[in-house]
């Protein structure tokens, strides 16, 4: 979900809203305007849910971005493998 943060800020500081979150939601925004959140943090477990490693456990390495897939690090055969996959096919553990 995206969502143009002039008028979110605008609402915001109509409301009274700290300025330092303001602030925070213009550093996450991109030049464009647009803030695109990301659901699941870096470093955290999460659980593949979907594709051919299915309820395998991992690590979220990072979001590729624009393309809605994410990086995932596999602990396989006592090896640590970074995989690509859809981003929906991840749910935090």
């Amino acid at each position: 979900m995206k969502m143009r943060t002039p008028s979110t800020l605008g609402f915001a500081a109509a409301l009274g809203l700290d300025d330092a979150v303001i602030d925070f939601l213009r550093s996450r925004e991109e030049p464009d305007g647009i803030i695109t959140p990301c659901p699941l943090p870096s470093g955290d477990a999460v659980r593949i849910t979907d594709g051919s490693w299915r309820g395998l456990a991992a690590i979220l390495d990072r979001r590729v971005s624009a393309r809605e897939r994410v990086l995932v690090l596999l602990d396989i055969l006592q090896c640590q493998a970074r995989v690509e996959m859809p981003e929906p096919w991840v749910r935090l553990a």
